[in-house]
């Protein structure tokens, strides 16, 4: 695992990284935490790769006329006379490309020092919150609350989160954007769910 996410360009290893600090200190609780984080933005590391090589490769197979992966336009292609195939590979390949910029608004480029105060604010820089003074305000705050620091150190970071929800508002905002990856497509989805029970109920009623 540690060879994997070296190979990855996730993390530097080197004596001077948290990880080899705790495996010095044999602290097994905070190690163990620490390789999970470390995991958790390797699979992500990955699965942008993946998505990413995924996309191109397809795009690709449409400029090049190849549409395997399009088992109806193949068909239609193959029933039709006269059809313009150079028109249909130039418009599938926008289409893919469209797709491609609204699937990379779900899963920007990760901002890792952002990122890192959502994971531990009390060990984080302040510069990623340097643009808002309130937010900013408030994880100074917190890294000098001691009870705020127990309940991170005893509780999971979502229920510790949701723990401190009250004292500090703003930084439970802020820091949702980074670990909540699905909030808009979770809201979508709840909103047609509500639409097309409505209309049964229409249905129904009728």
């Amino acid at each position: 695992m540690t060879s994997s996410l070296m190979a990855s360009g996730v993390w530097k290893a080197d004596e001077d990284t948290r990880l080899f600090k705790l495996i010095e200190e044999g602290t097994t609780e905070e190690l163990a935490e620490h390789i999970c984080s470390l995991l958790l933005q390797f699979l992500q590391h990955c699965y942008m790769k993946r998505h990413q090589a995924s996309s191109y490769n397809t795009e690709g197979k449409v400029d090049n006329h190849c549409f395997v992966l399009f088992p109806r336009l193949s068909a239609h292609i193959k029933e039709s006379e006269g059809i313009e195939v150079e028109t249909l590979s130039v418009d599938n390949a926008l289409h893919i490309q469209s797709l491609i910029s609204q699937f990379d608004k779900y899963f920007p480029e990760l901002d890792v020092p952002s990122f890192a105060v959502a994971q531990d604010p009390f060990t984080a820089p302040l510069d990623a919150v340097a643009e808002d003074d309130i937010i900013e305000e408030e994880l100074v705050r917190m890294k000098q609350d001691s009870e705020a620091k127990t309940v991170y150190q005893s509780f999971s970071l979502q229920e510790f989160w949701n723990r401190i929800l009250k004292s500090y508002l703003m930084c439970h905002k802020w820091q949702c954007g980074f670990l909540c990856q699905y909030p808009t497509s979770y809201i979508c989805e709840q909103s047609f769910s509500t639409m097309v029970d409505e209309n049964e109920v229409g249905i129904d009623c009728q």
